[in-house]
């Protein structure tokens, strides 16, 4: 990026562009440009723009992904998207020293109503796909 550009922002946002530009680099590949129509900060801070990027990821994850066919299988997915169209909370975080999506898989059960403990199993295994196919990497919380 160039460099004075980035003095630039520094200077408007009052804050290094470090963690922005850790958490860009981390997520998007796996986000790409066609999701940015979904993208609408507040304002032009770390904190919006991680929350929106987490909501943009949650929606990749719940419909290309398959995350809400994972834990309660096609059929009652179907039905859940049928009243939702998405899960309508934050239940991903990004954590800067990792570099990784953080799911919290108790916000995203709570939602599903089913108990994390009967679905761990299928957490991990969805959390290593989108590991192992794709460039995000996440963990579970």
């Amino acid at each position: 990026m160039n460099n004075f550009l980035v003095k630039i922002l520094e200077e408007y946002l009052g804050e290094e562009l470090e963690d922005l530009d850790a958490l860009c680099y981390a997520v998007g590949d796996f986000i790409q440009d066609r999701y940015l129509g979904n993208f609408y900060p507040n304002d032009f801070t770390y904190e919006e723009i991680e929350r929106e990027l987490m909501w943009n990821i949650q929606e990749i994850l719940e419909g290309e992904e398959g995350l809400i066919d994972a834990l309660i299988g096609e059929e009652a997915a179907e039905e859940f998207f049928s009243d939702y169209n998405c899960i309508d909370d934050k239940y991903c975080h990004f954590d800067i020293y990792t570099r990784s999506v953080v799911l919290d898989a108790e916000k995203l059960c709570q939602w599903l109503e089913v108990e994390v403990a009967d679905k761990i199993s299928d957490l991990n295994q969805f959390v290593k796909k989108i590991n192992d196919t794709t460039t995000l990497k996440m963990k579970i919380e």
